[in-house]
């Protein structure tokens, strides 16, 4: 069964990794969120629960989550907020992403 905690925290993960792709970060960073959305999408278990149990130590244990991730895990999960999010879609002005991929 799909956790919807899961999906909606996937699909932040998934932006973040976008628009780090968009601003040509560090192609490491990018595959990091893309390997936790995956993970996150997949796991069987809702992460909220993990947290409420296990803490963000547990959410360390999933594959391709690591110690920051996992922060950011835990604080979508305890606020339904991420901040990095919100500065990142600040920074990512339409104009310089279009021309990022025009020819």
């Amino acid at each position: 069964m799909i956790q919807k905690m899961n999906v909606v925290i996937a699909t932040r993960l998934e932006e973040v990794a976008d628009i780090l792709e968009a601003q040509q970060a560090n192609p490491y960073r990018v595959q990091a969120y893309r390997r936790a959305t995956t993970t996150v999408r997949n796991c069987d278990r809702p992460m909220d629960e993990i947290v409420r149990e296990e803490g963000v130590e547990g959410l360390q244990h999933l594959p391709g989550v690591g110690e920051s991730l996992s922060r950011t895990i835990h604080q979508l999960v305890t606020s339904g907020m991420l901040p990095m999010l919100e500065r990142l879609r600040g920074e990512s002005d339409p104009v310089d992403v279009l021309a990022s991929v025009a020819l």
